[in-house]
């Protein structure tokens, strides 16, 4: 399987092989760098997505709470918000 996850070969140490000091010095902290160093596309697939799905995984914790936030300030805002001519409260522009 190749980086992108088509059958075929050749492409999975293409940047190993550009770059390869780059390489060798992140490859501690990238599995999948490793595994192109290795030339083992099928592994490097795989870590790339363990790794999209942990930054994923990090995206999700940080924006819940800024998310929860923002709803709650939305509400306070609506709540303080005069009532228009229905008795709703007005939408804020």
């Amino acid at each position: 399987m190749r980086w992108d996850g088509t059958s075929g070969s050749g492409k999975a140490d293409r940047g190993v092989t550009r770059f390869p000091e780059a390489a060798r010095d992140i490859a501690p902290l990238r599995p999948a760098v490793q595994a192109a160093l290795r030339g083992e596309s099928d592994e490097m697939v795989q870590a790339l997505r363990a790794e999209e799905e942990e930054a994923r995984r990090k995206d999700r914790v940080y924006w819940e709470p800024i998310k929860r936030d923002l709803e709650e300030f939305r509400r306070k805002l609506r709540e303080l918000a005069p009532p228009d001519e229905s008795g709703r409260p007005e939408k804020p522009s």
